[in-house]
């Protein structure tokens, strides 16, 4: 026992000397925690710091990419309005070239051939960039010394947009000597020029009298061509007006029971063009209703009965019919192949009833042949296989073998 207490004497000092070096390990260790924390503030902070200066510099640069702009705006529009100014000069100096008006100028030793161009029309003034028209503008110059000195100080005063009062005022100057220079000068060829213009004015009377005439002809051509095409409407509508309804009753009778009606009206039978058609059906056993409420498969045997009556007005040699009997119950079907049987036209239909294509001379099938991956097409000759099995008792052959 006392060496066991004397261990566990020794463990407890071992145990506390341990528990000393710890606490001196978790005080270093939360030294250090402290230092790092304070390392993390301060880096928060300058980055906080930074951030703040990052923006405003952003706000700085925006900012100044705002005044670039601002700044190339209104230089954009300064240049445009010095190559107005500059058009317009170049403008006057032709117009005065043209009209023979002598512009007093300044002698200068510049070179004067770019004013010349524009001048002679070698370069468009419109097509002229601004510094070609500088150039033009600047190798001549004007002299104003003989202007008088009340236009002088209003020219300085003055805009270029404010200039229309003063070249409103040359004008009417101009126009004022015009008059006064008229009526000193009579003009001598007056008889010469009214016999000139009396000859223009009956040319221009026998060019619109032929004008007239010509106009009359073809309105009469136009008449004539315009009754043709009414009369030849009117006996195709009225060919297809008597056969629509006959059509239709046959399509739709069955087992011996009457048909329906239908019937076709101009709205404007004075002048067929300015109206339409409107085409009535009443299907048997119903009274009339407009063609929008009728059932699909009454409406398209409406539809085959106008198309069966406007083909009879100039009968084809052969239809195609494209699946027509898709809305089509049995006994619209049934109709609609002994109306077939009827026609006196070969008929190729398309269709998927077995009860349509079954009463057919002869069916053509397309297959897609997954070997060769093409399509094959097989024919099947009903009405010659119909023969050869009343022929053979019965017996169907379906190969010539």
């Amino acid at each position: 026992l006392e060496r066991d207490l004397e261990q566990y004497r020794r463990d407890i000092r071992f145990a506390e000397n341990r528990a000393q070096d710890l606490e001196g390990l978790q005080r270093v260790a939360a030294e250090k925690v402290q230092a790092a924390l304070d390392r993390h503030k301060q880096a928060v902070e300058n980055k906080e710091q930074s951030d703040a200066e990052c923006k405003e510099a952003k706000t700085d640069i925006q900012q100044m990419k705002a005044q670039a702009e601002e700044a190339k705006k209104r230089l954009k529009k300064q240049n445009e309005k010095v190559k107005m100014l500059f058009s317009i000069i170049c403008t006057i100096f032709f117009e005065c070239r043209e009209r023979h008006v002598e512009l007093p100028l300044l002698e200068t030793d510049g070179d004067k051939t770019p004013m010349e161009r524009v001048l002679t029309r070698e370069q468009d003034v419109d097509d002229m960039g601004l510094k070609d028209l500088e150039a033009a503008v600047r190798s001549v110059q004007v002299d104003f010394s003989h202007l008088p000195e009340e236009k002088k100080e209003l020219a300085a005063e003055d805009r270029l947009i404010d200039s229309k009062t003063v070249e409103a005022e040359y004008a009417e100057q101009v126009s004022e000597l015009t008059r006064e220079l008229e009526n000193l000068n009579p003009n001598m060829r007056a008889m010469e020029q009214c016999e000139v213009e009396e000859s223009k004015l009956q040319d221009i009377r026998q060019q619109a009298d032929v004008a007239s005439m010509e106009s009359q002809r073809i309105l009469r051509e136009f008449e004539a061509v315009k009754a043709d095409r009414v009369s030849r409407f009117m006996t195709c509508f009225k060919h297809i007006e008597e056969r629509i309804n006959p059509y239709y009753s046959e399509l739709t009778s069955y087992d011996g029971f009457t048909g329906g009606s239908a019937y076709l009206d101009l709205d404007d039978p004075e002048e067929p063009y300015n109206g339409g058609i409107t085409f009535t059906a009443c299907p048997p056993g119903k009274r009339f209703f407009p063609m929008e409420l009728l059932s699909g498969g009454e409406r398209s045997m409406a539809s085959m009965a106008l198309l069966f009556a406007m083909h009879s007005f100039q009968p084809p040699p052969f239809m195609i019919l494209d699946e027509v009997d898709a809305p089509f119950d049995k006994k619209n079907t049934s109709s609609l192949v002994n109306y077939l049987k009827k026609m006196d036209f070969q008929c190729v239909v398309i269709s998927l009833k077995d009860t349509f294509f079954a009463h057919s001379d002869s069916i053509v099938g397309v297959f897609k042949d997954r070997s060769a991956q093409t399509s094959g097409i097989l024919s099947l000759p009903l009405q010659r296989l119909g023969k050869l099995a009343g022929e053979a008792g019965g017996e169907v052959p379906l190969t010539d073998g």
